[in-house]
């Protein structure tokens, strides 16, 4: 009957995702956002203390990588790129408590947030309402 294909439909276009749990994810991503941009800023800040530009550190990094270059490089730009680095790996599990931290705030656990970016990646109508909800 109609009313029993129109549940069907709408559970297939949201995959098993609830529009408050969509609603949350995408209000979660956006603070996500947020809280990358944060952590750049603070990775930027510790680039330029270090008296590197960010491109500078890129090919730093990219240097160091290629023993060739790396033998290139003077030992000031070497021990920069380290202090940058160990700061960098510090800077990561602080980084990624307070992901998790954020996610669970919104009443996610770190599995469920997982299955629904999947859900996302895989179902278009589900992603198109997502966007819709980001955009919005």
């Amino acid at each position: 009957d109609f009313l029993s294909g129109t549940l069907m439909y709408a559970q297939e276009v949201t995959g098993g995702v609830s529009e408050k749990e969509l609603t949350s994810y995408a209000n979660t991503l956006q603070e996500l956002q947020t809280l990358n941009q944060e952590s750049q800023a603070e990775l930027f800040k510790k680039i330029q203390d270090a008296g590197l530009s960010p491109d500078k550190f890129q090919q730093l990094h990219f240097a160091m990588q290629d023993e060739t270059a790396k033998a290139d490089l003077s030992e000031a730009d070497k021990e920069a790129y380290q202090n940058i680095s160990n700061d960098i790996q510090k800077m990561q599990p602080v980084f990624q408590q307070r992901m998790e931290a954020l996610i669970k705030e919104h009443g996610f656990n770190l599995d469920r947030f997982e299955e629904i970016a999947k859900e996302v990646r895989d179902n278009p109508e589900l992603a198109k309402k997502l966007q819709a909800l980001l955009v919005g």
